[in-house]
């Protein structure tokens, strides 16, 4: 029985260390590529409409929303999307606005909704005031440089580009919760989006920056099609590539800002992620097994109840920590370097929550409750669902 074990265990293993040095690779590849044209692209830098759904005061809100305030870019225009009349983020728009009277902005307060996802709803009311034929989806938390909008319109020089989003980096993190979610975006999802890209031909669309066109937008439904979607950066991502038109991730990042992000928190988002991955492809998600090799080392220590179990885990530890230690100083990350010792932790908290989406399909979302369906679809919980 102990050979059995240590056969699946050693196999098991052994595609999950191949994965993350494939994937670690391939992302310092795609970093060392950032910047870089092909020779001779002509670059045309379109008039952008930065969409802007906003809901409460994230960290730093107003450092982050100063940053699109400062773009290197020749004609843009911002609209701030909110939901409710007395949000707290709206003093500081109004701010920011008298401070950038140069850079064209609008604040819209709209509470009609269109369906359950809230983020939608807020797009589909700032979507009348866009002015431009270019749209980018921007989240509130997010903070860029100011070539941001030159890099992402760049990849546009091809014809049949059809959404561009972007590499993210957790910055800022205070406390456990928000030092776990940018280990984890930096080490683990940065990573991901890449190797399923070049591995398996599977484009992932990122909606913290996500950039198209008006004409594609309205080719796919517009955004009420995707009103009772949770998803829906997925599910636009996937429309888009069904009009054969190409998805890219530009490799240059910007900064996802997490300070104050709660253990709770942490866990919540992933468990509803998790559940997301799962409702869109069940074979996809059962692989997913294998990009965490911790995970995998903690359960064959258990079941294997030995000293040698034990080494594989410890070693195995060692091997993964290091690795996120070096893809976080690849992509220049503000955490300590003793703040990698959590990686473990982070990675076995992730393992456990893999199998949440087996337990029941209630999410909670933005104060929420909602069963999710197949391919992210949702619908309002009811008790007993």
């Amino acid at each position: 029985m102990e050979t059995i074990i240590d056969i699946v265990f050693a196999a098991a293993l052994g595609i999950s260390v191949l994965y993350t040095l494939l994937a670690s690779l391939n992302i310092l590849f795609e970093l060392k590529s950032a910047g870089a044209r092909p020779p001779g692209a002509t670059v045309s830098l379109h008039p952008v409409s930065i969409l802007k759904p906003i809901k409460g005061v994230d960290n730093q809100l107003d450092a982050n929303l100063e940053t699109f305030f400062q773009l290197d870019y020749p004609e843009y225009e911002i609209l701030f999307g909110i939901n409710e009349p007395d949000d707290p983020a709206i003093p500081i728009i109004q701010r920011l606005q008298k401070e950038y009277p140069g850079t064209a902005t609008k604040l819209i307060v709209d509470t009609r909704r269109t369906g359950l996802n809230p983020k939608i709803n807020n797009l589909a009311n700032i979507y009348p005031h866009a002015r431009h034929d270019f749209l980018l989806i921007s989240d509130s938390n997010v903070r860029v440089k100011k070539n941001y909008l030159k890099d992402l319109i760049s990849h546009f020089s091809d014809p049949k580009m059809g959404l561009v989003t972007s590499t993210i980096r957790g910055i800022g993190a205070r406390n456990l919760g928000s030092r776990l979610e940018n280990l984890h975006l930096n080490a683990h999802i940065a990573p991901a989006v890449f190797f399923a890209r070049q591995f398996f031909s599977i484009p992932i669309a990122i909606g913290k920056s996500f950039l198209f066109k008006r004409e594609t937008l309205e080719e796919i439904g517009g955004f009420w099609r995707f009103r009772n979607v949770l998803a829906e950066d997925h599910r636009m991502g996937e429309e888009i590539g069904k009009l054969g038109l190409k998805i890219r991730t530009t490799p240059e990042w910007i900064d996802n800002v997490n300070q104050t992000w709660s253990l709770r928190q942490f866990l919540n988002r992933h468990i509803r992620w998790a559940k997301m991955r799962k409702s869109v492809s069940e074979l996809n998600y059962l692989v997913e097994v294998f990009s965490n090799p911790v995970a995998i080392g903690a359960v064959y220590a258990v079941v294997r109840h030995s000293p040698d179990g034990l080494v594989t885990f410890g070693a195995i530890i060692i091997f993964k920590t290091a690795i996120d230690f070096a893809i976080n100083r690849l992509m220049k990350s503000d955490l300590k370097w003793y703040h990698h010792f959590l990686a473990p932790v982070k990675d076995i908290l992730i393992g456990i929550v893999w199998y949440t989406p087996y337990l029941n399909r209630k999410i909670n979302w933005r104060g929420n409750q909602f069963i999710i369906q197949k391919n992210t679809d949702i619908l309002p919980s009811t008790k007993g669902a």
